[in-house]
């Protein structure tokens, strides 16, 4: 999964899912993940964050266009057929 998502092989990574009835603020999770895992001192991330938006595209499309200071992927609802696949994969 990681290879597939062209992920930093060396980060440790955060994966962030919203499904169909909402968990809350996503993009606004996002965000803070984004922050917390950027070390200003070292002006380098020590983290990486995959967000699966399920069916939301406006959500993942929203997310896509951040400029983000740490690897940010949230790949397309298709290529996720398995939640558990991707827990353990990445």
């Amino acid at each position: 999964m990681r290879k597939e998502l062209e992920m930093d092989p060396q980060l440790p990574a955060v994966l962030l899912m919203g499904g169909g009835e909402g968990m809350g603020p996503v993009r606004k999770t996002a965000k803070a993940l984004g922050e917390s895992l950027f070390d200003k001192e070292l002006n380098k991330p020590i983290g990486q964050i995959v967000i699966i938006c399920g069916r939301n595209k406006k959500l993942s499309s929203t997310l896509q266009a951040n400029e983000w200071k740490v690897p940010v992927k949230v790949p397309p609802a298709a290529s996720i057929s398995d939640s558990n696949d991707v827990l353990y994969k990445i």
